[in-house]
């Protein structure tokens, strides 16, 4: 897998996690989709920051969501993909990990970057 430049790219999020935070206890029977915008470490930290939210982001992790809360992964999403389209091949490139409140402006979703782990996944489905 040649690594991939991901910040300014699209990603699309799929889950059947909630599609609003205060909605009941369960999420939805129907997998849902949503594109979000894959931003830069120093944004992220940034956007959080404004709403007074600490976080400290590993190298194995990067952001993705819109500055208006638009459209994001919510409570049961986790574990689930982002996927971008690379020439016309849709490639896994995050698992969905963590996040603060779902669809608020400036608090973008966390992901776990597949292509700094590639090499362990790869190692335990071919053993």
């Amino acid at each position: 897998m040649r690594p991939l430049e991901l910040v300014g790219r699209k990603g699309i999020i799929a889950g059947w996690g909630k599609t609003n935070a205060n909605m009941g206890q369960t999420g939805t029977n129907i997998l849902r989709t949503a594109a979000v915008p894959i931003i830069s470490t120093k944004e992220c930290l940034r956007w959080h920051s404004s709403k007074k939210i600490n976080v400290e982001l590993f190298n194995e992790m990067f952001c993705a969501g819109h500055s208006d809360g638009h459209q994001d992964a919510c409570l049961g999403d986790s574990g689930g993909p982002l996927i971008i389209n690379d020439r016309g091949r849709y490639t896994l490139i995050g698992i969905t990990s963590a996040g603060f409140g779902c669809g608020v402006d400036h608090q973008p979703g966390i992901y776990h970057n597949v292509q700094k782990t590639i090499k362990w996944i790869q190692s335990v489905i071919y053993a």
